[in-house]
């Protein structure tokens, strides 16, 4: 009996950096939750980003933000994963040497997204697209005094493969770093996840995870999907996603995810 719904966001719902949902998404949330079963909304925004995509259902969506660096259960904000002062602002001065001069990177604390370059590419996506609270740094390699929980850097085509490997090399061991779309390369404190963030929720409403059905496409979304009872993924997914799925679905823009939901719910009224 599913019990508990985790979905991703951007490449699974709608695409990356868009707000541009179909609102049947809002409504199936809606008969779902009606229904008694825990919708969580998995994602490397923050969680007001992830909120403002659902007005009818926002303030009653759970949700795991900043790639896992927190989660809101029941209206709560908790789990801060602080990345330490010195540590953040030691990446912030090898990327700033970097000659790739369309890198750009974002700090996020639990409700501030904080931007060095004002006007650049990322920043007005950030804003206009994602639709983020963003504030400015006072200067763009000197820390924002507040807890900085994930860093993500930017790159318009491909941010995997501009970090060089020395840059991985050198943070790879001290940091979580993971893919969160083509443009986005997010680091979160080791551990951080948003499979830790579901464990947690889990834990804290009493749902196992065989009575979890989860939905992503990219590689942070995997320690999510290995831990739930039903794993699938959008058809656009990444190789490596599709391959650990129970189940490949139509992509984002053929609402594979709206169309399995619905088929839940039919299962879920059916049984009742």
């Amino acid at each position: 009996m599913v019990k508990l719904i985790a979905t991703d966001v951007d490449g699974t719902l709608l695409k990356d950096g868009t707000f541009d949902i179909d609102p049947a998404y809002d409504e199936i949330f809606a008969q779902l939750m009606d229904e008694g079963i825990k919708v969580v909304i998995a994602s490397g925004r923050q969680y007001k980003s992830s909120m403002r995509l659902f007005p009818n259902t926002g303030s009653r969506l759970d949700y795991i933000a900043d790639g896992g660096a927190t989660y809101r259960l029941d209206g709560r904000t908790n789990a801060y994963q602080q990345i330490p002062r010195d540590m953040v602002e030691g990446i912030l001065a090898d990327l700033a040497g970097l000659k790739d001069a369309q890198i750009d990177v974002s700090l996020n604390s639990s409700e501030l997204c904080y931007v060095p370059n004002q006007g650049s590419p990322m920043h007005l996506w950030l804003r206009d697209s994602y639709r983020f609270d963003i504030a400015a740094m006072d200067a763009p390699n000197t820390c924002p005094d507040d807890q900085i929980i994930k860093i993500a850097v930017y790159h318009p085509t491909s941010a995997e493969t501009a970090l060089p490997k020395e840059f991985y090399d050198k943070w790879g061991d001290k940091l979580h770093i993971s893919p969160a779309g083509n443009q986005w390369v997010d680091m979160v404190m080791p551990g951080v996840n948003k499979g830790t963030a579901l464990a947690r929720i889990e834990e804290l409403t009493g749902i196992n995870p065989e009575e979890t059905v989860v939905f992503g496409d990219n590689l942070n979304d995997l320690e999510m999907g290995a831990g739930a009872g039903r794993f699938y993924c959008v058809g656009n997914a990444r190789d490596e996603v599709k391959a650990l799925a129970h189940e490949v679905l139509e992509p984002y823009w053929q609402m594979g995810v709206l169309n399995k939901l619905k088929e839940t719910l039919f299962e879920v009224r059916r049984k009742r």
